[in-house]
């Protein structure tokens, strides 16, 4: 068995999976993930919340997981992929922001059906930011451009659905990097309810 197969099933196996950019903790039915939104994290995040889903599925009546989450942002494609995993999940998933949710982030803390925040905690919903360099060719450009448009529109589209943010608020956020402090998030419909640690 190589080196990363024997890390993956390690971290199945224990309550604690820590790495350089991230670490998942689980106790009971808590996970508390802090760290960058990678290909990597969002791997070992979907085998924690499904192995503790399946746990859960074997109890009677409504059954929720607590997903706290600490994140600078990262990867928009594994934050997406992070949401999508989120509400496939049989039981409810509450999301906590603690600190800082910020950038690619938000969108596993969006796709909670109760969403947190701590009292001096932050969320950052802004402009994705692009791997284009100055060696692209024209079509390439072009094509990044169009690419680009539509991850925006998608980012767009879950702030809308699941927040309530006037349309010239989510314009201005998602031009600038403006942090929402707990009350904005609550005013907005981004987080539901405070929590204190």
């Amino acid at each position: 068995m190589g080196e990363s197969q024997d890390k993956e099933s390690e971290c199945v196996d224990t309550e604690t999976c820590e790495y350089e950019d991230f670490s998942i903790n689980v106790r009971q039915n808590e996970v508390h993930f802090t760290g960058d939104i990678t290909s990597e994290s969002v791997h070992q995040l979907a085998m924690k919340l499904r192995a503790l889903d399946q746990r859960l599925a074997l109890f009677r009546g409504e059954q929720i997981i607590h997903l706290f989450l600490t994140s600078d942002g990262g990867c928009l494609f594994s934050g997406f992929k992070a949401y999508d995993i989120l509400k496939s999940l049989r039981a409810t998933v509450y999301t906590y922001a603690i600190g800082l949710v910020a950038s690619a982030g938000t969108l596993p803390f969006l796709a909670g059906h109760k969403r947190h925040i701590g009292e001096f905690s932050f969320i950052l919903i802004h402009q994705l930011s692009t791997g284009a360099s100055m060696g692209e060719k024209y079509e390439e450009a072009r094509a990044s451009l169009k690419n680009d448009k539509m991850l925006m529109k998608k980012m767009r589209k879950v702030v809308e659905m699941k927040c309530n943010v006037p349309e010239d608020k989510l314009s201005e956020m998602m031009k600038t990097d403006i942090y929402l402090d707990s009350e904005k998030c609550q005013r907005y419909s981004i987080a539901n309810i405070f929590f204190t640690a």
